[in-house]
């Protein structure tokens, strides 16, 4: 044996030794805001992936340049459909689009693969611009049966390749849903707003309601009470269907949104430094919270 054949043998040898890198854990895919059906078995996937904490604004996400990538894998047990996939880039709130240029397809050879391809930047900078933290995809997949599955995640970012594995449970049905909706005032961030006490909020709070069938339903109303004003109750053609209830000494007024499924309140925020919240829970459905710091 020559001795660079020698060498051969032995870089094949430590090569095959050699364990391949754990895939970085992530935190797990949830339900994207304005569908309800996304993660149920036997509907085609949309969800959000998350790349950084969504919930909290103080967590940066991604900054990106133009040939970084992404790519997301899933496992065989979602059947592939017909069709494209879409992809929206998020600050990580809801209608919080990054104004970026970005491609996504099906991997040419994988058609469980989906490939985002950034063609402009983006960078973390602050909570108001934290950088890329979720996908919202919708993939031409079809959910399997109910359980929890695994995605790898992949992301280049100049140069540099690492490996990320998300989770997401598949449920057996769709549930109706309440969350936060930024649409009303141009995508900015209704989570985590900074007031002073006993303060109007600088905007007004909006949910978004989706039933099981993914349509927002027009007759959607909030009503509130002079004798308990932290609370509120979520009404569809005069038919109780959920709740909204801010913490001790938080007003809530209701305002008309001339948007189907949208609940729209007006906040004043306690007289006590510190957190607060506004919760809203759906009956049957999801339960949203909204973080309001007062100073």
């Amino acid at each position: 044996m020559t001795s660079r054949s020698a060498a051969a043998a032995l870089l094949a040898v430590l090569l095959l030794a050699t364990p391949a890198p754990t895939p970085a854990a992530m935190l797990p895919v949830i339900a994207a805001p304005i569908r309800s059906s996304g993660l149920a078995t036997g509907r085609s996937f949309e969800a959000w992936v998350q790349l950084a904490n969504t919930n909290d604004s103080r967590v940066l996400g991604l900054s990106m340049r133009r040939g970084d990538r992404i790519r997301i894998r899933f496992p065989r047990a979602f059947m592939p459909l017909a069709g494209d996939p879409t992809a929206y880039l998020l600050y990580g709130w809801p209608q919080g689009d990054i104004p970026m240029n970005f491609r996504v397809s099906r991997n040419a050879g994988d058609p469980r693969t989906i490939d985002i391809a950034i063609q402009s930047g983006i960078d973390a900078v602050s909570s108001a611009m934290p950088g890329l933290k979720s996908i919202h995809l919708i993939a031409p997949l079809r959910n399997p049966v109910p359980g929890i599955y695994h995605l790898a995640v992949e992301t280049t970012i100049a140069g540099i390749r690492k490996l990320g594995e998300t989770s997401v449970r598949i449920e057996a049905e769709s549930f109706g849903k309440i969350a936060p909706f930024n649409g009303l005032h141009g995508g900015k961030n209704e989570n985590d707003l900074r007031v002073a006490r006993n303060a109007r909020l600088p905007m007004a709070l909006d949910f978004l309601v989706t039933d099981r069938s993914d349509d927002h339903p027009g007759g959607i109303s909030v009503v509130t009470y002079g004798d308990r004003p932290s609370e509120a109750v979520v009404m569809h053609n005069g038919k109780r269907i959920g709740t909204i209830a801010g913490s001790p000494g938080i007003v809530l007024e209701s305002i008309a949104a001339a948007v189907d499924g949208v609940v729209r309140l007006r906040v004043i925020a306690p007289n006590k430094v510190g957190a607060a919240y506004l919760r809203a829970a759906l009956d049957g459905g999801t339960t949203s919270v909204l973080r309001i710091h007062v100073h």
